[in-house]
C-alpha cells in the first residue's frame, strides 16, 4: 500500500496532522484505533473488527478501541446527573 519506510510513512503523517490542526500527534497508532472506533460507530460487527486486528478476544478488541472507555463515561455522567438532582432536592435514590 505505503511503500516507503516505516519511518518516512510517520513522518509523513506527523507533517499531515500538524498541518491540519490536530492537537495530537498523528501516527499510525491513531489511524488504527481510529478505524476500529469509525467501524464499531457505523455498525460493523465486533467479530469483524477483531479479525481485523488480529486480537484474539472480543474484549480486547473493545478495550483497544475505547469502548469500555465510552461506556464508563456515560455511566459516571449518569452517576452525576442523578446525584446532582437528589441534591436539588429531587426524589431520594433509591437502591436498584
Amino acid at each position: 500500500m505505503y511503500q516507503i519506510e516505516h519511518s518516512q510513512a510517520y513522518a509523513d503523517l506527523r507533517v499531515l496532522g500538524e498541518s491540519l490542526g490536530l492537537p495530537f500527534p498523528l501516527t499510525g497508532h491513531v489511524l488504527r484505533r481510529t478505524y476500529g472506533r469509525v467501524a464499531y460507530h457505523a455498525g460493523v460487527p465486533v467479530e469483524r473488527i477483531m479479525r481485523v486486528y488480529g486480537h484474539s478476544s472480543i474484549e480486547q478488541t473493545l478495550h483497544y478501541i475505547g469502548v469500555e472507555l465510552e461506556a464508563e463515561a456515560k455511566d459516571a455522567e449518569r452517576f452525576d446527573a442523578h446525584l446532582s438532582s437528589f441534591r436539588a432536592g429531587a426524589e431520594t435514590p433509591t437502591e436498584i
